[in-house]
């Protein structure tokens, strides 16, 4: 993930969310198809996620992988 948190934009769209999560966008697809991911803002057009939500539901030891 990208250090400091304030790189991050404020509105993340997929590929954002790929490069946070370390994994590839079609990934991102799957986890969001399978609602395994915070709810989207309710923004018309791409996908997107606020980037504080994301950080918190990782932070809350989401999104951790299979090891």
């Amino acid at each position: 993930m990208p250090s400091p948190d304030n790189e991050l934009p404020l509105v993340l769209i997929e590929t954002d969310l790929a490069k946070v999560l370390r994994c590839s966008v079609r990934n991102v697809q799957r986890l969001k198809r399978a609602q395994s991911l915070p709810a989207q803002l309710p923004i018309p057009g791409r996908p997107r996620w606020a980037r504080d939500e994301i950080l918190r539901w990782l932070s809350g030891g989401q999104g951790r992988g299979r090891r």
